[in-house]
């Protein structure tokens, strides 16, 4: 009965919000073997969403995309043509791509999102954040560094979750 109530009480706590709780894998082994598969869900989830604000953080944050970016703001007026196709081909797409994961991700118990195109857009907004908004202005003539790229992930990933995450049992189904 202890090792249940343990289990239970490590959904409770990811329910609430609390990202870095372990489900005990001791006791009965059917028992050990959810608690295995809550651990491998949490994480993954996790670990899923923190590689894709990786790549995207990077993606943006490149000198490639910073330069871009200023081109088609400083020009988006004379061209809307031209930033109509890089939305759709960049950005829409990447939105598009994410939502479709967030979808999946809602269908296996794993998020409760009722609008899955905003919560992508908050996403990537939430990752942009202030170090995108500093390069963009030219403020940042160093590489950021890296402890501080990370920090901002982890920050952006945990609160998407704490605003998303299943509450309750549900958080077990996958």
């Amino acid at each position: 009965l202890r090792p249940m109530r343990a289990v239970e009480g490590a959904v409770a706590r990811v329910g609430a919000g609390e990202l870095e709780v372990a489900a005990p894998t001791d006791g009965p082994a059917e028992l050990a073997q959810l608690a295995r598969a809550f651990n491998e869900m949490t994480a993954s989830l996790r670990e899923q969403l923190t590689a894709i604000a990786q790549a995207f953080f990077a993606l943006v944050t490149s000198s490639e995309s910073i330069a871009l970016n200023r081109l088609l703001t400083a020009g988006a007026g004379s061209s809307a043509k031209l930033a109509q196709i890089f939305w759709e081909a960049g950005p829409q797409r990447v939105q598009r791509d994410f939502a479709n994961f967030l979808a999946r991700e809602v269908e296996a118990g794993q998020l409760e999102i009722d609008d899955i195109p905003r919560a992508a857009s908050q996403f990537f907004c939430l990752l942009k954040g202030e170090l995108h908004a500093r390069q963009m202005c030219g403020c940042n003539a160093a590489p950021f560094q890296q402890a501080e790229v990370d920090r901002h992930i982890a920050a952006t990933v945990d609160l998407f979750i704490r605003a998303y995450a299943t509450k309750g049992p549900a958080t077990l189904s996958r």
